[in-house]
């Protein structure tokens, strides 16, 4: 159970310690969203219309008291198909004029009092009343949502998910366009405004990688936490004394949690991701291919004529470096079901153990840190924190170069090659 330990713990420290100490110094200051929109935000855009009847037609900005909102500020005006910005003072507003505000969300409630300022796309948004029943939530979009590439209109997010998008953020940029016709990417982060109950009907659906309200995470069930704990010491003592094995565990353990209440069989069922299971499936069945076909072999040759130059240890670090490549483009489950028949047969071929080579396969499969699309935790930190994309591989190439060479001066000296 915790074989893996011995090289995979001093990776492990020393990768934290990389990101306590030389982190900071790598990675510009970012500010989450939930910071941006109290802080002079720039990436979270708001739209109202000026209504032909308005009180506000035929004044100007100044005039009409919209360049001295707290919180947010006008960036442009829509005209007939005509866009001015920036927005001087003296501009006269006009029936049908659509205003873009970006900053401050939480004063977004303070658009709606303005008289004559209505929601640009009365049929894509709720009413933004705040009222007792509805809150504010962020939601991350996640990577293969079915949200990923379309627009809110044609997702017909308000029927589908009963809460309305007030505003987008994506890191590094400013969302272009109508908010209703901007294409969502994974990472997006969506400031939804919805019924109490919307983080609860939701959080565990796979469109969404985290759903939180922006005055904080609801209070976690504490009173639960014994029992999980519980459950994972009785999966670890098992697994480690080998009285089980650790699929049969984990199988009891996930149904001890339904049994004791901790989740309930709605919950249990939406946290099985479909998507990944049939792609984990798949993956075995291309291994399996891999390694029949001979093309395992194939490439495991190509593999050696590369790096037996370099010695044994060239060889571990080729299918090392070949895991991490392909880690970033697949899932590191698919990753590892794929590599391991190459690296068995690199291994055999050059008359080497390979129980060290299937080491380097499991660490290598888990190094992903150079994108945010190469493991769903970076998805879902990439919009919350405000980052950029190439903020992962700023940080993420150090981090690789730790995990390559520590793992392979102790994947040797724990799993002699020879």
């Amino acid at each position: 159970m915790f074989e893996i330990g011995r090289a995979g713990l001093p990776v492990a420290l020393a990768g934290v310690a990389l990101l306590i100490f030389i982190g900071p110094r790598l990675l510009p200051v970012r500010k989450a969203p939930s910071e941006e929109y109290r802080q002079d935000a720039r990436e979270f855009t708001v739209e109202m219309a000026v209504s032909g009847s308005s009180p506000l037609a035929g004044k100007t900005i100044s005039e009409g008291g919209l360049r001295s909102l707290e919180g947010v500020f006008l960036i442009e005006i829509e005209r007939e198909g005509r866009r001015i910005a920036p927005v001087p003072p003296t501009e006269v507003l006009a029936g049908g004029d659509r205003l873009v505000f970006a900053g401050n969300v939480n004063r977004v409630v303070d658009l709606q009092r303005i008289p004559g300022l209505s929601s640009a796309e009365e049929r894509h948004y709720l009413k933004m009343d705040a009222g007792p029943h509805r809150r504010f939530f962020e939601a991350v979009v996640a990577e293969g949502s079915s949200l990923s590439g379309s627009t809110l209109k044609d997702a017909g997010f308000r029927g589908r998910y009963g809460g309305a998008v007030v505003a987008v953020h994506r890191a590094g940029e400013r969302v272009p366009g109508k908010l209703g016709e901007v294409r969502l990417r994974p990472g997006n982060v969506l400031l939804v405004l919805g019924e109490t109950d919307f983080r609860r009907r939701w959080r565990d659906e796979p469109d969404f990688l985290m759903v939180a309200p922006l005055d904080g995470e609801a209070p976690p069930r504490r009173e639960k936490a014994p029992i999980v704990g519980a459950v994972l010491l009785a999966v670890l003592v098992l697994a480690a004394s080998g009285l089980m094995d650790i699929l049969d565990i984990s199988l009891l353990a996930a149904v001890a949690i339904v049994a004791l209440g901790v989740l309930t069989p709605n919950q249990a069922r939406n946290a099985i991701d479909l998507n990944v299971i049939v792609l984990i499936a798949a993956s075995f069945g291309l291994g399996a291919a891999l390694q029949t076909s001979g093309l395992a072999q194939s490439l495991a040759s190509g593999l050696i004529s590369v790096f037996d130059p370099f010695g044994d240890l060239g060889l571990l670090l080729g299918v090392l470096l070949a895991t991490i490549v392909l880690t970033e483009m697949i899932t590191n489950n698919a990753a590892a079901v794929l590599m391991f028949p190459i690296a068995f047969a690199t291994a055999t071929q050059a008359g080497l153990e390979p129980r060290g080579f299937a080491i380097a396969v499991a660490i290598g499969a888990s190094a992903s840190f150079l994108s945010p699309i190469g493991y769903q935790t970076n998805t879902m930190v990439y919009g919350m924190g405000g980052y950029r994309f190439t903020d992962f591989a700023r940080l993420g190439f150090p981090l690789t170069i730790v995990v390559v060479v520590l793992a392979a001066f102790f994947i040797p000296l724990s799993w002699p090659l020879r």
